[in-house]
């Protein structure tokens, strides 16, 4: 029978190396492939600032599913420097998101006069999606970072010391 115990041993090493080497392609894939369309990279062009915005917002909630599910396991394998990793990632990566939505929002306002009449409402329609896209991913992002960190600051139970302590709690109350 696997157990979780089992997993932190031998075998669940090298199941665990292989699902942290997935989960950071999976992290990773993404952003590579926004950054191959937006170099060379011009932040005083306000075209190319809005473009990046457009093509990096949809990969935030892949981010944050990848760190989520990193982190679950983190936890379940007692990986406690991993679970801080991500911690100090997905924080970073919630104040990157968080300024790049308040930049979106200046450039939109610069923008919105120079879109044609019949144009505005697809305008509107994808900054709106991209506005919610990086607010709610950096504020998942912010969450998971904050509680991962948490989880660290606590001792972390062993688990045959918890069986040991559940089967007296047992066997007391039937003596």
């Amino acid at each position: 029978m696997i157990t979780i115990e089992k997993l932190s041993e031998g075998r669940g090493r090298l199941l665990a190396a292989g699902f942290y080497g997935v989960c950071g392609v999976f992290l990773l894939s993404p952003s590579l492939d926004v950054m191959g369309a937006i170099v060379p990279i011009r932040f005083d062009n306000i075209q190319w600032r809005f473009g990046m915005v457009i093509s990096l917002a949809p990969t935030i909630m892949v981010q944050a599913v990848a760190l989520g599910a990193t982190a679950v396991f983190a936890v379940l394998w007692g990986h406690k420097n991993v679970l801080r990793a991500i911690s100090i990632l997905a924080i970073t990566l919630a104040a990157l998101y968080a300024i790049m939505a308040l930049m979106f929002a200046i450039d939109i306002l610069q923008l919105r006069g120079a879109i044609p009449d019949g144009r505005r409402d697809p305008f509107y329609v994808m900054v709106g999606k991209c506005l919610t896209q990086s607010l709610v991913g950096g504020t998942s992002l912010a969450v998971l970072g904050m509680g991962a960190w948490r989880l660290t600051r606590t001792k972390v139970a062993d688990p045959k010391k918890e069986v040991e302590r559940a089967a007296r709690a047992v066997l007391t109350k039937k003596a």
